[in-house]
């Protein structure tokens, strides 16, 4: 065997590893609109602003601070005080994490999550109760579950979350054994849907209702689509320029913009929505 074959055989298994390893990294997503500092906004410090939400009746925005609470956010971008989070009604059932998300439900109802439990905010009835439990009832006592979304779809009545199953005891840094979406009825907050997700240690830090009803995830800085409708399957839609740590979601029917809290950089930045191409 001649010298030079023997180094193009040498070559080959490098080029074609090189090949196989080479990804596309993800399209961008088209530029912030509008960007929000959170800490000039809320008038603190060091926020810890963990979800954002548009209640479907009204149009109002919220932002949850998992240490001050909600705020209502004017158009100026003020915001006030709505409740603190030491001034919320006490249930029955405490939770046992801080709060990781919420959303709004309109006239004056909130979904919360914390770990392994699912809560119902009713400012207007001064109650609070835990409303769903987004473990599967065959689970394990040695297992928990965590998520850090939760959303609303008001067309059908549903609730979302999107929890990752782990190890008893890994809070901190939990040993994903599962990754999942769930819905939950508005009647009792029953389970009415489950989805296994392929990669096992997913977890969103935000989700929204698409306006046409799919579910959009964010991960990093990066959003997905999740349709319960279609095929259950998770797909890459793109990176938001700019955005760091995606730590809340909401969509904006009426402007068609996408809010996104930024947690790494403590600010709120809205996205154009892309229409998506109808199939044929």
């Amino acid at each position: 065997m001649s010298e030079t074959l023997s180094r193009l055989l040498l070559l080959v298994p490098t080029t074609l590893m090189l090949a196989a390893c080479s990804v596309e990294p993800p399209p961008p997503l088209p530029e912030p609109s509008a960007e929000l500092d959170l800490s000039a906004s809320l008038g603190l410090v060091d926020p810890d602003v963990v979800g954002v939400s548009i209640d479907p009746i009204t149009g109002q925005r919220y932002l949850l601070d998992r240490f001050a609470g909600i705020f209502e956010l004017a158009d100026d971008g003020s915001a006030r005080l709505l409740r603190a989070t030491d001034q919320f009604p006490v249930p029955e059932v405490l939770p046992q994490s801080l709060w990781t998300d919420f959303v709004a439900m309109g006239e004056g109802r909130f979904a919360l999550t914390a770990l392994s439990d699912g809560y119902l905010l009713d400012l207007e009835a001064e109650t609070m109760i835990e409303y769903f439990c987004y473990e599967p009832e065959d689970m394990p006592f040695w297992e928990q579950q965590l998520t850090h979304s939760v959303t609303f779809d008001v067309e059908q009545g549903l609730i979302y979350a999107q929890p990752i199953t782990f190890e008893q005891g890994s809070f901190e840094d939990p040993l994903a054994l599962s990754s999942s979406v769930g819905a939950y009825s508005l009647d009792g907050g029953q389970p009415v849907a489950w989805f296994e997700m392929p990669e096992q240690d997913f977890l969103a830090h935000g989700a929204a209702v698409d306006l046409d009803g799919s579910l959009l995830l964010g991960r990093g800085n990066e959003i997905y689509r999740f349709d319960p409708e279609g095929l259950a399957e998770r797909s890459l839609l793109g990176v938001i320029p700019g955005v760091e740590l995606i730590e809340g979601l909401a969509v904006d029917a009426e402007l068609g913009t996408l809010l996104v809290v930024d947690g790494a950089r403590d600010r709120l930045v809205e996205v154009p929505l892309v229409a998506q191409p109808q199939g044929g």
